[in-house]
């Protein structure tokens, strides 16, 4: 499982791989969502939101997840559902990239993210 930083346009974005520690984490905290009211929000340039890309399924997980300012993402087959971040992936995911040598990137992004 990969996690993108959506942050950059016409270079590489950051990503890092999750340990098994950390998708068992991730499981944790996609259980009990609550369908948000809305859909993901339009994005820009910048912070475009956190993605996990797990296309082999890996530990019974999402093929990809999208956290973008509250809203989770979830794409199963060909349906993308909309969630509630209530137990706060989003700022999960960010720290994690902190830890992956980002923080300066992961600093920039949380100014920006009201």
């Amino acid at each position: 499982m990969q996690v993108i930083l959506n942050v950059f346009s016409g270079r590489p974005d950051p990503s890092w791989e999750l340990t098994s520690q950390d998708a068992s984490e991730l499981a944790r905290r996609l259980l009990g969502l609550v369908p948000a009211r809305q859909t993901l929000p339009e994005s820009g340039l910048g912070y475009r939101g956190l993605i996990v890309a797990n296309p082999d399924r890996l530990a019974g997980l999402p093929v990809q997840v999208l956290v973008f300012h509250g809203i989770i993402g979830i794409w199963n087959d060909e349906h993308v559902l909309s969630y509630s971040d209530r137990n706060h992936l989003e700022d999960w995911l960010l720290e994690l990239a902190r830890q992956q040598g980002h923080g300066a990137l992961v600093d920039q992004i949380i100014g920006n993210k009201g």
